[in-house]
C-alpha cells in the first residue's frame, strides 16, 4: 500500500509551512534479517546485498539481489569468503570490489574479493593487505578513475589496490588522524580528500602507491557523517551525533575551504540516518529522526544546496532504527533498506520518491536503445517513434555523469568524458522510466 509523506518547507526555525508531497511505500522486505551487511548497485539497476551476519555471531557468505522492476528478492552468488562490515567499491566496468571487514567480530579480514558482473561470480583477490594492523575500528575505500582503489584505516594504515594484478601495496605515509574517514576524489584537482580531523589531502602519483599527503591548514569544519559529493564536485558532510549542533558543512575543492551552511532539522543519531544525492542535485536524508515525539519516527529531509533550504516530512510508523543503506534506482526513486531487522526477522525496505509500485511497469516494455555503442563523439536513440525523452548517463556506482534532452537526431557527447562503461537511463518528460542499459565510450 502506498503511503504519502507531507513535506514541510523550512524557512527558519520559527516558521513551518506545507510544501510538496514526497511518496514513500514499503516494498518487499529482506526476510533473512541482516546486520553489518554491504550493498551496491548493479549495472542493470538492481541492488545486491551481501555479507553481514544473520546470527550476530559470525559472518555469512550469502548475497541477495533486489529486482527493482518486479520489487522482488532472489538469491545472489555466494561470496568467495564470509565477511561482515565490508567496504563496497564499484569499478568503472561495473564490477564490485568488497574490501576488508570481519568474519568473527574479533579479528579483521585483511583481504578483498571481486564480483565479476559479466559472470555474476565472486573471486578472492590474489593479494591481501595483511601488513595492516588489526587494531583499527573503521576503514574506508575509494576507487580512482584508473580503477586503482585506496584503502585507509583509523589506525593510520594506507594502501592501494592494482586491478590488473589484484595486489595491495602499502603506502608508507598514512592519514593518521583522518584515516578511516570518508574519502572523495576530485578529478580537476587530481586529489583525494579525507574528511576527518579537519581535512587531509592526498595527491597520488601514477600509480597511486605513493604521493603527497598533508593536512588542510587551517583545519576545516569538516564532518564525517552523511557525506555526499555533489554534481559540481563539492562535498556535503553532516554532524549526526546526538546532543551536538547538527551542522551541515560544504567543502569546495577549488579553494580547499569548508563552511558551515546549515543545520540538520531532525536528528536521531549517527547510527540512524544516511544521505544520498538525488538526480536533481538535492540531498536526501532518511532515517529515524524525532526522539522528542515518538509518533514521528520516520523522517525524510531534502536539502536544496542552491537555496540552502530544507523540506521536512514525517511518517508516523516505525522507521529504520539503524542506518539505512540507500541507492538511486533507474527511475530516479530511492531504494532504502534498514540496517537491521525490524521487526524480526526481516529488514524493512522502502521506496522513496516513486508515485506507485506500478509507475514503471508498462514503461519497461519499450525497446529503446542507444547507437552507436560503443560511442565516441555522438549518440542517437533508436526506437523513439517521435517521443521526447531524457538521457541520463551514470557512473557504475550510480552517481550522475551527464544528462541530455533527446527529441530526435543525434546529440554530441562531451569530449571530456573518460573512456569506460557507463549505465544509461531513458525517461520521458515526466521522469517516468522507459529503458536502461550499458553504454561504452571509446
Amino acid at each position: 500500500m502506498n503511503k504519502t509523506v507531507l513535506l514541510a518547507f523550512l524557512t527558519g526555525w520559527a516558521s513551518l509551512s506545507f510544501a510538496q508531497q514526497v511518496p514513500i511505500f514499503e516494498t518487499s522486505p529482506l526476510s533473512v534479517g541482516l546486520r553489518f551487511f554491504s550493498s551496491a548497485p548493479l549495472p542493470d539497476g538492481d541492488v545486491i546485498v551481501y555479507g553481514g551476519t544473520i546470527n550476530n555471531i559470525s559472518a555469512t557468505n550469502q548475497s541477495w539481489i533486489y529486482d527493482w522492476k518486479s520489487e522482488t528478492w532472489s538469491a545472489g552468488p555466494v561470496l568467495a569468503f564470509a565477511a561482515a562490515q565490508m567496504q563496497s567499491v564499484v569499478l568503472s566496468n561495473g564490477d564490485l570490489l568488497a574490501v576488508g571487514g570481519t568474519s568473527d567480530f574479533i579479528g579483521k579480514t585483511q583481504k578483498s574479493q571481486l564480483l565479476d558482473v559479466s559472470t555474476m561470480q565472486w573471486q578472492e583477490s590474489a593479494g591481501s593487505f595483511n601488513f595492516f594492523s588489526q587494531n583499527y575500528t573503521r576503514h574506508s575505500a575509494l576507487a580512482l578513475p584508473n580503477d586503482y582503489v585506496l584503502l585507509s584505516t583509523t589506525n593510520g594504515d594506507f594502501a592501494s589496490y592494482d586491478p590488473a594484478t589484484e595486489i595491495w601495496t602499502e603506502i608508507d605515509e598514512g592519514p593518521l588522524d583522518a584515516g578511516g574517514s570518508p574519502m572523495f576524489w576530485f578529478d580537476a584537482e587530481g586529489e583525494v580528500l579525507f574528511t576527518g580531523a579537519g581535512g587531509q589531502v592526498y595527491e597520488p602519483n601514477d600509480p597511486p602507491s605513493a604521493g603527497n599527503l598533508f593536512y588542510l591548514d587551517p583545519a576545516q569544519p569538516l564532518l564525517t557523517d552523511g557525506p555526499v559529493q555533489l554534481n559540481d564536485g563539492r562535498v556535503i558532510t553532516m554532524d549526526l551525533e546526538l546532543n551536538f549542533d547538527n551542522d551541515v558543512s560544504l567543502y569546495d575543492p577549488i579553494t580547499r575551504m569548508a563552511a558551515i551552511v546549515s543545520e540538520v532539522p531532525y536528528n536521531g543519531g549517527v547510527n540512524t540516518r544516511s544521505s544520498i544525492l538525488l538526480p536533481d542535485g538535492k540531498v536526501l536524508s532518511f532515517g529515524f529522526g524525532d526522539l522528542i515525539n515518538p509518533n514521528n519516527t520516520k523522517i525524510i529531509q531534502v536539502y536544496d544546496t542552491s537555496t540552502n533550504t530544507w523540506e521536512i516530512g514525517t511518517y508516523d510508523e516505525l522507521g529504520p532504527f539503524e542506518t539505512p543503506q540507500m541507492h538511486v534506482l533507474p527511475d530516479s526513486s530511492v531504494f532504502a533498506i534498514a540496517g537491521a531487522p525490524q521487526p524480526n526477522p526481516a529488514n524493512q525496505v522502502w521506496i522513496l520518491n516513486r508515485l506507485s509500485t506500478a509507475s514503471h511497469e508498462k514503461k519497461t516494455e519499450n525497446h529503446l536503445s542507444l547507437f552507436p555503442n560503443p560511442a565516441a563523439d555522438w549518440i542517437c536513440l533508436k526506437g523513439m517513434d517521435g517521443i521526447t525523452a531524457n538521457l541520463t548517463l551514470c557512473k557504475p556506482d550510480g552517481s550522475l555523469l551527464a544528462k541530455w534532452p533527446m527529441s530526435g537526431g543525434a546529440i554530441s557527447l562531451n569530449a571530456n568524458l573518460p573512456k569506460g562503461i557507463y549505465c544509461y537511463f531513458i525517461t520521458d518528460e515526466q521522469g517516468h522510466f522507459l529503458s536502461s542499459g550499458k553504454l561504452m565510450i571509446k
